[in-house]
């Protein structure tokens, strides 16, 4: 329905093929199972690698705010569900904007994303207690330091908690997630991410291309 009203407005179509009517195409994610993947110790699955496709759909939604394609990047991570850090947690938690990431886009793209999954855990943001800096262009080390204790939880006593983002570079926000969600006596039952992907100097980059 939300593609009709909108093809009124602007032609809308598939972000990965072009196809009219539609902002993506099921078929071209569809049937996949989440892959196991470790971060820094921490164990945890993502449901797809950052191929070119995928990384269309992502620009689309997180650069231009095509916001009706957190329904299909949902759909993208419902497998995700399924996996045993997301069954034997009690709560999940994803990493906040920046405010100049939330003053360009308007939203928080992983929150809009966890809202539209069919599942029925409470979902939290963590919080900043400092501005890091545009991720974009840092290496891994770079990375680490950037966000090495800038989140930080309400209390999380008792609590089994999932770590959520949508994508996956080298893994500093998943490592500073699980940091602020222990100090804050949560327990991490793991990771989910929708997307992985790999900085050209990592060698598993090479076998992808």
């Amino acid at each position: 329905m939300l593609n009709k009203f909108l093809n009124l407005l602007a032609p809308v179509s598939c972000q990965v093929c072009g196809t009219k009517g539609i902002l993506c195409c099921a078929s071209h994610f569809a049937g996949r199972e989440p892959i196991a993947e470790s971060a820094g110790g921490i164990a945890g699955f993502y449901a797809l690698d950052l191929d070119d496709q995928l990384l269309k759909v992502f620009a689309a939604y997180k650069d231009r705010s095509i916001t009706a394609l957190a329904k299909d990047l949902s759909e993208i991570a419902q497998p995700l569900t399924k996996t045993p850090p997301w069954l034997s947690a009690d709560l999940l938690v994803h990493p906040p904007s920046s405010r100049s990431a939330y003053r360009r886009r308007g939203f928080v793209p992983t929150k809009l994303i966890l809202q539209k999954l069919r599942q029925p855990l409470e979902i939290r943001s963590l919080s900043l207690s400092r501005q890091p800096i545009d991720q974009r262009k840092l290496n891994a080390s770079q990375r680490a330091q950037n966000l090495a204790g800038s989140f930080k939880s309400g209390p999380l006593v008792g609590k089994s908690v999932l770590l959520f983002d949508d994508v996956m570079t080298t893994s500093a926000t998943i490592q500073e997630m699980s940091r602020a969600v222990t100090k804050a006596g949560g327990v991490v039952t793991g990771f989910c991410v929708v997307a992985r992907r790999l900085l050209e100097s990592d060698p598993r980059h090479r076998n992808q291309a």
